[in-house]
């Protein structure tokens, strides 16, 4: 009996020795861990569960494998690695997109999805003969309207067509149409310039998530992504996704929430957080050196407007 048990000791040593641990970590989009990520092999029973610090570990004989990762909420990823040699092996960290709550083209600014405004294109006949394709409900001076200050937007789109993809810069024009009494106009959102535009997957090969990618910077104005929605009748897709860019001097109120809110409330992260240099120090109220007694001070509206334009954001997203 105890030479038995030191043969089936020794075996399972043997097999240990000849095994490859591959070893590596789940980020989010914002290289933060990723914890609760399955990770399973191809081919392979073992699969294992990413840790509070997003890391993993799987035991495999040695050879070639293909790694999956699924979590919920998140794109799917998926890599090739070479384990020919037993022992310990190191993965290259795996990156997944939080997805959007829901389908169509949205504006990805500060790690947050802002959806764009989806209308179903109109058709409308002028007076003259001409089948115009546009609308007549989109009003980008609305406070909920979606816009950017950013001349090259981030787009991505989420469970759309993964080709055809278009890009148009609208105007807003007055047509007289066909049936209008006493040469009444109506004020339609027209396409007046096309910009070329390809679609990047993002998770291949599912393509779920599609980044479209630009060529060139955007001027302010209102744009629209569709799929061939404004050149038949018969577009794959009669949805238009509208967004406005705005000049540097507008200011775009989402924008600053989430500037603020980033400012105000720290993501996350198990990273020790940065000391403030000299130049904060001295710019900060609290850092400086001339002290004034308490009877003298000052407190100005509009300081007190600012503090509270700061602080509002944060507590409207708590």
């Amino acid at each position: 009996m105890l030479l038995f048990a030191f043969y089936t000791s020794a075996v399972i040593l043997l097999c240990g020795c000849n095994a490859t641990v591959i070893e590596g970590k789940v980020l989010d989009i914002k290289g933060e861990a990723l914890p609760g990520v399955t990770v399973s092999v191809q081919g392979a029973a073992t699969q294992a569960l990413t840790n509070a610090l997003g890391a993993y570990k799987l035991r495999v004989a040695p050879g070639h494998w293909m790694l999956f990762f699924h979590k919920s909420g998140y794109t799917p990823g998926r890599f090739e690695i070479d384990a020919e040699v037993p022992g310990v092996v190191e993965a290259n960290s795996v990156t997944l997109w939080c997805l959007p709550p829901g389908n169509g083209v949205f504006l990805y600014e500060g790690y947050r999805y802002r959806a764009t405004r989806a209308i179903e294109r109109e058709t409308f006949l002028a007076q003259d003969g001409r089948m115009l394709y546009g609308t007549v409900k989109f009003d980008p001076e609305h406070p909920d309207s979606p816009a950017t200050s950013n001349s090259t937007p981030t787009l991505l789109c989420y469970n759309m067509p993964r080709s055809g993809v278009c890009l148009h810069r609208l105007e807003r024009t007055d047509v007289v149409l066909e049936d209008a009494r006493n040469g009444t106009s109506v004020k339609i959102w027209t396409p007046v310039e096309s910009f070329p535009v390809s679609l990047i997957s993002i998770d291949e090969p599912e393509g779920l998530l599609q980044q479209v990618q630009l060529d060139t910077s955007l001027q302010p104005g209102v744009y629209a992504v569709n799929w061939g929605a404004f050149d038949t009748s018969a577009a794959a897709d009669p949805r238009i996704y509208l967004f406005s860019v705005l000049t540097h001097q507008d200011k775009d109120p989402q924008d600053a929430k989430d500037a603020s809110t980033e400012q105000k409330v720290p993501a996350p992260s198990k990273r020790p957080q940065e000391k403030p240099t000299s130049k904060q120090k001295t710019a900060s109220p609290e850092g400086a050196t001339d002290k004034v007694p308490a009877d003298q001070v000052q407190i100005k509206p509009q300081k007190i407007k600012d503090e509270i334009d700061l602080i509002e954001p944060v507590l409207h997203d708590l």
